[in-house]
């Protein structure tokens, strides 16, 4: 009787380590933990292209289907017309437009709305007549550029209208005679320029008399 009761009491320690004695290696063989061991296959990464461009675009512009890697070239001279100096960046004497040495013409105004400048660019140089103005939209310079540098006679006036000087460039360098006007009209002074180096001056006041 001794011995059988040894066998009940041992049986039933062994269910009861079988139904309560799991380990949380079960709940991780259930699912019931995060996954871990994601594989390229679980994941989709859809990539688009730099140089797409919307279609009410594509008319004016050419774009390739782009399934390759874009790249990016040196474009040739662009045209247009440009109406920000901040769209313009300046490179070795140059001025280019979304990388490209900028042609056209050229506009940009002051903070209350008016013309502040007005010119043409040639290969992403100044080139041809330029004029300036003063923000009450009166003029305030103009002269010629050749190659980017100031060439030619050169005129300057006060925001009243009334001239203050002229002068005169060869390949961006003062030459020949510089003269300037008090606000009356009398002459200021006489400037004798070459190479951009003064040779003589001679200067007036006001009334016109010579000042020593």
């Amino acid at each position: 009787m001794k011995d059988f009761l040894v066998f009940i009491i041992s049986g039933l320690m062994v269910i009861c380590l079988m139904g309560c004695g799991e380990s949380p290696t079960a709940d991780k063989q259930a699912g019931i933990t995060e996954k871990t061991n994601i594989t390229s296959g679980d994941i989709s990464i859809s990539v688009t292209p730099t140089t797409d461009i919307p279609s009410s675009k594509q008319s004016a512009i050419s774009v390739e289907n782009s399934k390759s890697t874009p790249t990016y070239t040196i474009k040739p001279a662009q045209a247009g017309k440009v109406q920000a100096d901040g769209k313009l960046k300046e490179d070795g004497g140059a001025y280019f437009l979304d990388d490209s040495p900028f042609n056209g013409e050229f506009i940009d105004h002051h903070d209350n709305g008016n013309k502040s400048v007005e010119g043409k660019f040639l290969n992403g140089k100044q080139e041809g007549v330029w004029t300036y103005f003063h923000k009450n939209g009166s003029r305030f310079r103009t002269g010629k550029y050749l190659d980017g540098r100031a060439n030619g006679q050169w005129i300057i006036w006060r925001m009243d209208g009334s001239k203050w000087s002229e002068k005169n460039y060869v390949n961006g360098q003062l030459n020949g005679v510089e003269i300037r006007w008090h606000a009356n009209g009398k002459k200021q002074s006489e400037t004798d320029w070459n190479g951009g180096k003064v040779l003589s001056k001679k200067e007036w006041d006001e009334l016109g008399s010579s000042k020593p």
